[in-house]
């Protein structure tokens, strides 16, 4: 009897034991699961109340256009008297002035030989005739001395560059110098009156041989010498960049260029390009011009040409065109080559627009009003802004001041970028 009691009461503990252990576990999962919704409920909530701000500072936008365009100017196209073949006396994008003799029209037989040395020759007397015209440096020895130095340095800048085709023009202006620093000395001058007498009778000679006649050119007004005549010249006038359309433009661009080797009578042969001011108008996407404004600045880069980037001021902006505008910009700042191109590839960098920098996620529209929230008191204020230029990332704007609104955006506000059911006077902190 006493032993079947002792079984009872060691079953009854071991029950007893494994109760306490099986709600000790239930507890342990109870208190596990209580922890895991909590933190899952402060994920939740943490997310759908996620706020980030940034500061309003000032700052600018660049954003490049890449576009392919034509080259306005003001500028005399000259045609030919005669037919023939010309020999300019001024080199491609050289600056002349009027009354200038800018080549001959020879109608006599080409030789391609004879025409490099009518060349050389002329070229050749021009520079002497503007040596012993010259008085810049009659009686001043030091100053030969320094033309002397700063030839020699030009010459060593050629070699080191392997331009090889003017450094035979070089160091005869250098001899030149130096044959005046040894007259000087002397106590007399540099004469080259029968030096020059023969070359102009090498010249004679020569232009004889062509079997011909020659006609002069002569500049009718001060400016940028270019002998690439393409037969675009009516159409880059000056005075049609006023009224483009991106329909005009695409119709220039079916035009061929035409670079002729010989003179036809009465066809252009050469022209005097107006540098103080050009043109450069191409199209682009109506979109990509929506921040842009007549008289913004900008800069262009004509890589094809250039390395260097220029000043300009947009002069004109279409109506949009089947989802394209053409724009015009405007500059007189200089760029290689220019003058003598029609056609032109130019990056158009937008630099111009400055103002308050804010991301375009804190941009936000009530009640048909433009604005941004900002923290005061850590309470969401709307605050109206005028958008001067936005793309996909950014947004520069200014403040508006002629509004009844009683907040205004300030330099260093703390300005919503993103958070949840932003409202007016609304406690986010």
């Amino acid at each position: 009897m006493t032993k079947d009691t002792d079984n009872v009461d060691r079953i009854t503990r071991r029950r007893a034991t494994r109760k306490k252990k099986q709600k000790k576990n239930w507890m342990i999962k109870g208190i596990g699961a209580a922890m895991f919704l909590y933190l899952l409920l402060s994920i939740i909530f943490s997310f759908y109340s996620r706020m980030t701000t940034t500061i309003a500072l000032k700052g600018s936008v660049e954003e490049e256009v890449l576009a392919k365009g034509y080259v306005f100017r003001n500028q005399h196209v000259l045609t030919a008297p005669v037919e023939g073949y010309l020999e300019a006396r001024v080199s491609e994008g050289e600056r002349v002035n009027v009354g200038q003799i800018l080549g001959y029209i020879y109608t006599g037989e080409y030789n391609a030989e004879r025409s490099q040395k009518i060349r050389e020759l002329s070229e050749r007397i021009a520079r002497l005739e503007s040596a012993a015209s010259e008085n810049t440096y009659a009686g001043n020895g030091v100053m030969v001395e320094q033309k002397i130095a700063s030839a020699v340095r030009g010459l060593s800048d050629m070699r080191q560059e392997r331009n090889m085709n003017i450094i035979a023009e070089q160091k005869e202006a250098l001899n030149f110098l130096i044959e005046r620093k040894y007259a000087m000395n002397a106590g007399g001058s540099v004469d080259n009156t029968a030096q020059l007498a023969e070359l102009k009778q090498q010249l004679y000679d020569l232009e004889m041989g062509t079997g011909g006649s020659k006609h002069a050119l002569v500049a009718p007004a001060s400016g940028v010498f270019s002998s690439k005549i393409d037969g675009m010249e009516d159409e880059l006038s000056s005075a049609k960049k006023e009224n483009l359309t991106p329909s005009y433009l695409r119709e220039l661009d079916k035009m061929e260029l035409e670079r002729k080797e010989t003179v036809v009578l009465h066809e252009p042969v050469c022209k005097v390009v107006d540098n103080y001011g050009w043109y450069f108008a191409a199209v682009i996407d109506a979109e990509k011009a929506e921040g842009l404004q007549v008289g913004q600045s900008v800069k262009l880069h004509f890589f094809d040409l250039s390395d260097t980037e220029i000043q300009g001021t947009i002069h004109t902006i279409s109506a949009p065109e089947k989802g394209e505008v053409a724009i015009s910009v405007s500059t007189n700042r200089y760029v290689e080559g220019i003058y003598a191109s029609s056609r032109a590839t130019a990056e158009i960098i937008i630099t111009g627009v400055e103002g308050i920098k804010l991301p375009v996620e804190s941009i936000h529209v009530k009640d048909g009003q433009t604005g941004v929230y900002v923290l005061r008191l850590d309470v969401a204020r709307f605050v109206p802004v005028n958008i001067r230029y936005k793309n996909e990332s950014w947004a520069i704007v200014s403040a508006v001041t002629d509004t009844y609104a009683d907040y205004k955006l300030q330099i260093y506000d703390e300005v919503i970028v993103e958070a949840k059911n932003l409202e007016d006077g609304k406690v986010v902190r």
